[in-house]
């Protein structure tokens, strides 16, 4: 990605099995893993490009986050406490919300950012960012895997099984 440029996904496949009555019941965890260009002589502010990720619903062209950082220690209030407690500049960040009364959302989204730090050369190279979204039902059905891949091929989205063991070579 590249500073100040946003990325989003719309319309993110829900598994059917986490819909009840109309509604989302379930547990969203997200994780956001990237590489920062960092400056050891900056002092703490040595990480130098900061993703933000949102993860809700997609009203009028807008994402209304549904799964916010800030019930975190440290996500809210003053940039100080934020750095202080690993939440804004940290290269892993995760966002997480259980809906266990359900949560109407027609059109789901998300959404990641990067900005640079005051007075940043700009990045030569766009930045990776890796995201990791975990669908999870709060009432342990098994469906919830196999609709999930279902709702990617139904909306076209490209989806790679990840290997459960890898092997370890010395």
């Amino acid at each position: 990605m590249l500073p100040s440029m946003r990325w989003r996904k719309a319309n993110y496949p829900i598994p059917e099995s986490l819909i009840t009555d109309g509604k989302f019941r379930g547990e969203v965890i997200i994780t956001a893993a990237y590489a920062p260009p960092l400056d050891p002589d900056a002092g703490s502010e040595y990480v130098r490009a900061n993703v933000e990720v949102s993860f809700g619903s997609l009203e009028n062209g807008t994402i209304k986050g549904r799964v916010p950082m800030d019930w975190e220690e440290g996500q809210s209030g003053y940039e100080t406490t934020q750095v202080e407690h690993g939440g804004k500049w940290s290269p892993v960040k995760v966002h997480r919300k259980a809906f266990p009364n359900g949560i109407d959302v027609d059109t789901w989204a998300l959404q990641a950012t990067v900005f640079l730090r005051a007075y940043e050369k700009p990045l030569a190279q766009t930045l990776p960012v890796s995201l990791v979204v975990t669908l999870r039902s709060l009432d342990g059905n098994t469906k919830v895997h196999a609709d999930g891949l279902r709702a990617l091929s139904n909306n076209n989205w490209v989806h790679t099984n990840l290997p459960v063991r890898v092997p370890v070579r010395n």
